[in-house]
């Protein structure tokens, strides 16, 4: 699934319009996470995979708190808590199926 946002910055009398996916936002602001076997540049990307890792592990943590309302009696809570358990699932399965945890 695709997310993104729609950017307006209006300069003088016009506006201009972009449009972002959230990922790509978060990885502009994240900065670059891959390796280049250079020494110092690593050290710059491991400090900005340690950014990244922190950041989808505190959203984790927000999945797992409001998946706790999947079985609320109010329709709205429970439409809300059912959809986190849902995508903690699918977490979980892509996890496995890259060979992390049990299978």
């Amino acid at each position: 699934m695709t997310l993104s946002v729609e950017f307006v910055r209006t300069q003088g009398h016009q506006d201009q319009k972009w449009n972002m996916e959230i990922k790509e936002i978060v990885m502009k602001l994240v900065g670059p996470i891959s390796p280049t076997g250079e020494h110092n540049e690593d050290q710059r990307r491991l400090a900005n995979l340690k950014v990244l890792t922190d950041l989808i592990d505190g959203l984790i943590c927000d999945l797992v708190s409001i998946e706790q309302s999947a079985n609320s009696i109010e329709s709205s809570v429970k439409m809300i808590g059912q959809h986190a358990h849902k995508s903690l699932n699918n977490i979980a399965s892509e996890l496995v199926e890259a060979g992390f945890g049990d299978s």
